[in-house]
């Protein structure tokens, strides 16, 4: 498995290089938080259309194990242009571009690896674990590089990793060790994954407080994770602060990760749920109040609940509170619901409200969504409710 390790790696490590760092240079290109919010944006709408698209290119090649590598070849060509470009609407071409290339990716990587481990002795989270790693040693080398020349190293750190990372996989596609894809056609239809989405929703007694909760506690983390770097960069933290910031939270996440199992015999998913939510609300305040450096990095390590923990909890309540016919159903429409439209909005009004009130009251407004999410779980049934009616095959295929 040392290639999905790798390929974990290079991929994870291009997202290190990158996503502590790209917003806080869009600001020295001179953006408003308007701009930034929009650019941002770009990601969950991508997130939402580029399913479909993969599934297109996946049935026009002859061998479907390429289509990972050439989506990762492909992806060169945005992520050099952001090289090039520094004007607005051609930038926001540009990275809508790349992100319509990298989204698909992820859910392909971990679909390669789940059904190459399947009955053997390999734990997907120990192949998994190589992503963060990858992340973290970026973020440590990109940091003081970009603070030595300039935040364009982050750029072509980004480019390096996705080349290797390409390579690797073509390799691997080589070998026979990327097995072929197995495409639901069904995705091609966004609409329809929408609509299935919500009708699922409606569906199914009780789980709309799980999903209200989902989109308030979204809309905090966007507010929070988007703006940090440049409320870093206000406060005076270097670059390598910064880099060492999210080293700091990625490092939490998977000490989370690490401990769930034993965490889960514990606590139900619930509880979890709510303490992430109020994490949150404690994170995003000290971010509003405080320009401690030294305050900022430690409360990084909130990260593991924010995330991790949000994530563990909230896949595990979709799991818990539908039926088991409709459980498909219900995590594709968690993913819709909470990755999509919502979170698209919710990103450029956070750029929106950066403008208008500043980054300390946007931080303010998260720490209040979050509180509210948490008040809003309290609400989560407990258990699962009998489906009111007959299931039906799923629109989304995770």
């Amino acid at each position: 498995m040392t290639g999905h390790k790798l390929l974990y790696f290079w991929f994870f490590g291009a997202v290190g290089t990158l996503t502590p760092f790209i917003n806080l240079y869009f600001k020295r290109l001179g953006f408003s938080g308007a701009e930034i919010g929009l650019l941002a944006a770009m990601q969950p709408l991508a997130a939402m259309i580029a399913p479909p698209l993969a599934v297109a290119l996946a049935g026009r090649l002859q061998d479907t194990r390429v289509t990972l590598p050439a989506l990762m070849t492909l992806s060169l060509i945005p992520y050099g242009l952001l090289l090039a470009v520094t004007g607005f609407w051609p930038l926001l071409v540009v990275y809508f571009a790349a992100f319509l290339l990298h989204a698909p990716i992820p859910p392909l990587l971990d679909d390669a690896t789940l059904r190459r481990i399947e009955g053997t002795s390999h734990a997907y989270g120990r192949i998994r674990l190589w992503g963060s790693i990858g992340f973290i040693v970026a973020v440590n080398v990109i940091g003081p590089l970009s603070e030595r020349l300039d935040l364009r190293v982050a750029l072509w750190g980004n480019w390096f990793a996705l080349l290797m990372g390409a390579l690797v996989a073509w390799h691997m596609a080589r070998k026979g060790a990327l097995l072929p894809l197995s495409a639901d056609r069904s995705q091609r239809n966004v609409a329809r994954a929408l609509a299935s989405s919500l009708k699922v929703i409606r569906e199914t007694p009780g789980v709309s407080w799980l999903f209200l909760a989902g989109l308030l506690a979204r809309f905090a983390q966007v507010g929070g994770t988007n703006f940090f770097s440049i409320h870093a960069d206000d406060i005076g933290m270097s670059e390598s602060l910064i880099g060492l910031s999210w080293g700091i939270a990625v490092v939490s996440e998977v000490v989370m990760m690490v401990v769930s199992a034993p965490l889960m015999r514990r606590i139900t998913a619930r509880r979890l749920f709510i303490l992430s939510a109020l994490a949150g609300a404690i994170r995003w305040a000290v971010y509003a109040k405080t320009s401690s450096v030294g305050l900022l990095l430690g409360v990084q390590v909130l990260h593991a609940f924010t995330f991790a923990a949000f994530h563990i909890g909230s896949v595990t309540l979709v799991h818990t509170l539908f039926p088991p016919e409709r459980r498909t159903e219900g995590q594709s429409a968690w993913t819709v619901t909470t990755s999509g439209l919502p979170v698209l909005a919710g990103t450029y009004l956070a750029g929106y409200l950066y403008d208008v009130v500043g980054i300390r009251p946007l931080f303010w407004i998260s720490s209040v969504a979050s509180l509210l999410a948490a008040l809003v779980a309290l609400w989560i049934p407990r258990s699962a409710a009998p489906s009111p009616r007959p299931a039906r095959t799923s629109m989304v295929d995770r």
